[in-house]
């Protein structure tokens, strides 16, 4: 058995392999998850969700299986480590601190999908809002085709145009409002710029 191999075997046996397949599932799920819950118009049930979590791990599984993904890992290893690396790594994982490595690796990744979601559904709200805000500040022609897509007026890009836009929801003015939820309110100016 090659280096590689043996190294990839070694690595899988620590857990790292059932993270990734659980990575991958849970990803896959969220996405036949949220396609499945549109078309019924509603949320799938806990033993639902369940279920169906189980079925995307078995078809990955019976699509994907181990030795796929060992012949993957065994053709990026030999392009990044070379024959002498993979053997000093063998060396290394067959001893106590190299099996514990091995473990909080596969501990680590797991438990960093979970940390990173916990972190980013904190501060979502705050991400949203920056996100859009510069999206329309580096894309204003996408913006503009999104607006025009549901039916909002495009805001013009600078104060020369004839028209003032007044967002009701907001009480507020383009360009102190970048977004407006319902629609846009065309105003015919009567003296320069509307002040905030």
């Amino acid at each position: 058995m090659s280096p590689y191999r043996e190294l990839v075997k070694v690595m899988f046996t620590s857990g790292l392999f059932d993270v990734g397949l659980s990575r991958a599932s849970k990803a896959d799920t969220g996405a036949v998850r949220a396609q499945l819950e549109k078309q019924l118009g509603r949320q799938l049930t806990e033993d639902e969700a369940g279920r169906l979590q189980g079925l995307v791990t078995r078809v990955l599984l019976e699509v994907f299986p181990q030795s796929f993904w060992e012949d993957t890992y065994v053709d990026m290893l030999s392009k990044h480590v070379s024959v002498k690396d993979a053997r000093e790594l063998l060396a290394f994982y067959g001893t106590p601190l190299g099996q514990k490595t091995l473990r909080l690796a596969a501990m680590l990744t797991a438990e960093a999908d979970d940390a990173s979601q916990g972190v980013l559904k904190a501060r979502e709200n705050e991400f949203r809002q920056r996100f859009v805000a510069e999206f329309q500040k580096e894309f204003p022609e996408l913006n503009a085709g999104v607006l025009a897509q549901r039916g909002q007026p495009v805001p013009p890009p600078s104060s020369a145009s004839s028209f003032w836009y007044y967002c009701a929801d907001s009480k507020m003015y383009y360009p102190y409002v970048r977004q407006c939820p319902t629609s846009w309110l065309k105003v015919v100016p009567k003296t320069g710029p509307p002040r905030q």
